[in-house]
């Protein structure tokens, strides 16, 4: 449920400014082997809407929601400071999580001292199960290896061509696929082993990756979502310090993908270059003749 898009026929905390003082809501995700917890602190300093809690006419909640695997969970109380714990078998892709104030118990004449003016002078029946604040809605995805998020094996995998001599790249599966004839694997296995990454990432992989980008919006989504491979790389373009330059909102900027895949795979180039440096016992592959 998206709430940003639901209007109601009442005030609701958090919602357009509605009721003042606004709430604050702090989500701090962590995961272990068997499971993702979220620790989540909040702050609402409205009195009329603190004593109905109090009171026990309204409870704070927390539910949670996965639309594709149908697991969903609500965690209700008084405390403004809890944690939810989720399975991770129980989950994949997005996840939703929505934290607010629900009514438990008939209210006949709700009033509020911190109503927006345009509310000024009116009262409501609210009814159990009407939303009274909304403290957020947060998303994230199960699927995402946030601990591994630059490491490349996470979304690319090389593999054998066996059909014909061309290099072909796959972008349908949960990882970025680059396909190679069979004399260019085998010897892409040997060289890989052999201490060639780096060069490996500025040639094979660093094309991929800018196939991939330029081809952003030809990318399938009749299953109802991108690959993981896109969802990784999105997550990072969103949220790491590096690409804010940018400013990517809801596309790739296709004048900037050569410098966005550099970012990317951490200056390929450069290791590039450094990698042969190693190989060569020097500090510079340039030499005096």
């Amino acid at each position: 449920m998206n709430i940003n898009n639901i209007s109601f026929p009442y005030p609701v905390l958090g919602i357009n400014g509605d009721v003042l003082p606004e709430p604050t809501c702090e989500v701090v995700k962590g995961d272990d082997k068997e499971s993702f917890f979220f620790n989540i602190k909040l702050t609402q300093e409205n009195e009329t809407i603190n004593k109905l809690i109090a009171e026990d006419y309204a409870d704070i909640f927390c539910e949670i929601d996965c639309p594709s695997s149908y697991f969903r969970q609500c965690w209700s109380g008084k405390d403004t400071s809890f944690s939810v714990t989720i399975p991770k078998k129980s989950v994949r892709a997005k996840i939703w999580l929505l934290i607010g104030i629900v009514v438990k118990k008939r209210i006949d004449d709700y009033q509020n001292d911190g109503f927006h003016e345009d509310y000024k002078g009116f009262s409501f029946v609210m009814e159990p199960g009407d939303l009274l604040g909304v403290f957020g809605q947060y998303d994230f995805d199960a699927d995402i290896k946030y601990d591994k998020l630059q490491a490349v094996n996470t979304f690319m995998e090389i593999r054998e061509n066996k059909e014909d001599e061309e290099t072909r790249y796959d972008l349908t599966n949960d990882k970025i696929r680059i396909y190679l004839p069979t004399q260019l694997f085998t010897q892409y296995q040997r060289f890989a082993k052999s201490g060639f990454s780096d060069i490996i990432h500025s040639s094979i992989v660093y094309n991929a990756m800018l196939h991939a980008l330029c081809n952003w919006n030809e990318i399938d989504t009749s299953s109802g979502s991108y690959p993981l491979w896109a969802r990784t790389i999105w997550y990072r373009l969103k949220t790491e310090e590096e690409f804010k330059e940018f400013g990517i909102t809801d596309e790739i900027p296709i004048q900037d993908v050569y410098r966005i895949v550099q970012k990317l795979l951490k200056d390929p180039y450069k290791r590039m270059f450094d990698n042969i440096c190693d190989l060569q016992g020097t500090d510079s592959i340039l030499t005096d003749d």
